[in-house]
């Protein structure tokens, strides 16, 4: 027996039977069934050559033999039964596995995955840049059912497969699925916070610009106060390619510091991070309070008054953050300016008391309050620049004795 190979399949339904010449035959009979016993045979031939190309057969296993018969019509004994299978039928369809159907990854090689089949025997995989396939850029063939590929440039890529089996027939090609390849960061630009500089009465808003060739997945703001813990709160997209959110108001002289992340679309996500070369970016908080007290009711007590009475100033001083210090200040008859506090009373009241004065002086005076915000704004009331003032009357106010 020369061919089909003993135990073999093929997809040919009319299989080229084959057997050692034999010298002194003239003839041959060719005996084919599907069971072993040849008491049904499918094919009974008598024929001069030691070949023959059978009729159609259906899928099945078929078993056959072949004796010789000389010129004296002396059949020899049968050959050795081998037998052969009949399949015509392809493989099914493969089922594409992983990765996912237009996944984007950042892994540059891959790792293709499919369905298997029974009776399949080797599995041809095709990746190509275009949905064509005729310039494939992998064309492999596998006995496994799994594919790590070479590294990939970044780009889309689409690949299928099939399967074939042991008679050689080739399943139809998978549906075709594609992947990204994504190897490239994401960019942060134009990172702002509005205002500024925030004061402990104001919100900031935080914003930037972020691009990515195929999409951004998040964008993450960490910040910390006074060189604290990290906190991180995601940012919302705006428009464009802006992402922003808003925070506060934080407290006076909070040192903030900052910086963003930002992860894209892929399986495994590119990440950038703009940190202000590394020293973040940062404000301090400052106060909202630029407001200086009010300082009104100014009153001077007595008035005239005499060289031999001391003199109190008062006046009302408010401010909704409070006051931290009202101060006097007085000269005398044009010379150095003197400073003295004032003290608080009752109700929005402080006052003061000078002197004594010699007759005739003058005496000049304003007055200067400072708030209590972290500011500490000061407000001066010096009579619009005029200063307040009066001068020194005598105490003598008896004329002479005469007698």
């Amino acid at each position: 027996m020369v061919s089909p190979v003993n135990i073999t399949a093929i997809n040919d339904p009319t299989p080229y039977l084959d057997c050692v010449i034999v010298s002194s035959a003239t003839e041959y009979r060719v005996q084919v069934d599907n069971d072993t016993d040849f008491s049904s045979t499918v094919m009974n031939i008598l024929t001069t050559g030691s070949n023959y190309t059978s009729s159609i057969l259906a899928d099945d296993t078929y078993y056959w033999r072949v004796q010789a018969r000389d010129a004296v019509s002396n059949w020899g004994d049968w050959s050795d039964v081998w037998n052969f299978q009949i399949d015509t039928t392809s493989p099914a369809t493969l089922i594409l596995l992983s990765p996912n159907n237009s996944t984007i990854d950042n892994d540059s090689t891959p790792f293709l995955e499919w369905s298997s089949e029974s009776g399949a025997i080797l599995y041809q995989l095709q990746v190509d840049n275009d949905l064509d396939f005729l310039s494939t850029i992998i064309d492999h063939e596998t006995t496994d059912t799994d594919y790590s590929t070479s590294a990939l440039t970044d780009s889309v890529y689409y690949w299928r497969v099939r399967a074939k089996d042991a008679a050689e027939n080739w399943g139809d090609w998978s549906d075709v699925w594609n992947f990204r390849i994504d190897t490239t960061t994401p960019t942060i630009t134009n990172v702002e916070n509005d205002p500024t500089t925030p004061t402990d009465a104001e919100s900031i808003t935080f914003s930037c610009d972020v691009a990515d060739l195929n999409g951004i997945d998040e964008v993450i703001l960490y910040y910390r106060l006074n060189g604290g813990t990290w906190t991180n709160v995601t940012m919302a997209f705006d428009s464009g390619i802006t992402y922003q959110v808003t925070l506060g108001p934080f407290a006076f002289n909070d040192l903030f510091e900052y910086s963003i992340i930002t992860f894209d679309t892929a399986i495994h996500p590119n990440t950038a991070t703009n940190d202000n070369g590394g020293s973040y970016y940062s404000f301090t908080v400052v106060s909202s309070d630029v407001t200086g007290p009010i300082i009104s009711s100014i009153i001077q007590t007595p008035n005239p008054a005499n060289d031999t009475e001391t003199i109190i100033i008062s006046c009302d001083v408010y401010d909704a953050n409070g006051i931290q210090s009202v101060t006097l200040y007085y000269r005398i008859d044009g010379g150095s300016w003197i400073d003295v506090n004032m003290t608080f009373t009752s109700g929005d009241t402080y006052e003061v008391t000078i002197g004594l004065f010699a007759y005739d002086s003058e005496i000049e005076y304003y007055i200067v309050a400072v708030d209590d915000s972290p500011n500490h704004n000061s407000a001066t009331n010096n009579n619009s620049g005029s200063y307040y003032t009066f001068t020194i009357v005598s105490s003598d106010n008896i004329g002479p004795t005469i007698d």
